[in-house]
């Protein structure tokens, strides 16, 4: 009986003493370590973040100078081949140039002769043949693009006239052309000769 009692009072004792202080309880609530660590992470997160995001930003904007760049490159090889082709064109619109300066002195020649042997009669016999044959090689030349320079009346014009002669004129003007002592032609808009001419003062 006497030890019963004295458990008893032990156990008693020892339930006072836990009531008083209780052992302490675990939680969830983080220390401070734990909460530096956690946003030291997510700074690292952010930082990561943002630079992928400029990294992002950086290529795009490498890809639209890439992209400039490739369109001009269109536009410069597109503006070569316009230019190449038409320097062909025109290489191949006045390739005959050369050829119609060649020409030019059989023109004279034959217009002479017409001029200064037409009216003789010793020439008779040939001066319908030799007006034939002015005649069909101007013909094939104007269909080639040559054009006489029509000058005779008309105002001086030093991109077209050649003037190696003046004298005053009763009627005309002054910087008229009053007398053309060589033909002048153009083929098609290029000047091939000036015509030698005679201008009113």
């Amino acid at each position: 009986m006497s030890e019963d009692l004295k458990k008893s009072s032990k156990d008693s004792a020892l339930e006072e003493t836990e009531r008083v202080n209780p052992e302490p309880q675990e939680t969830d609530t983080p220390t401070k370590p734990e909460k530096k660590s956690k946003a030291k992470k997510a700074d690292v997160k952010d930082e990561r973040i943002a630079a992928l995001e400029a990294e992002v930003i950086r290529l795009n904007a490498a890809v639209e100078e890439y992209k400039d760049h490739h369109l001009r490159n269109q536009a410069e090889l597109q503006n070569f081949k316009r230019r190449m082709t038409e320097e062909k064109i025109k290489d191949r619109q006045y390739a005959n140039v050369e050829v119609m300066k060649k020409l030019l002195p059989i023109l004279d020649h034959l217009e002479a002769a017409l001029v200064n042997e037409g009216q003789k009669e010793a020439f008779q016999p040939f001066l319908k043949g030799f007006q034939m044959i002015h005649k069909n090689l101007l013909d094939t030349l104007t269909s080639e693009g040559l054009q006489v320079i029509e000058a005779l009346e008309q105002p001086f014009d030093p991109t077209l006239h050649e003037a190696v002669m003046t004298e005053e004129h009763p009627s005309l003007p002054s910087q008229t052309v009053i007398q053309e002592f060589q033909k002048g032609y153009k083929f098609k808009d290029r000047l091939l000769r000036a015509t030698m001419v005679k201008v009113s003062e």
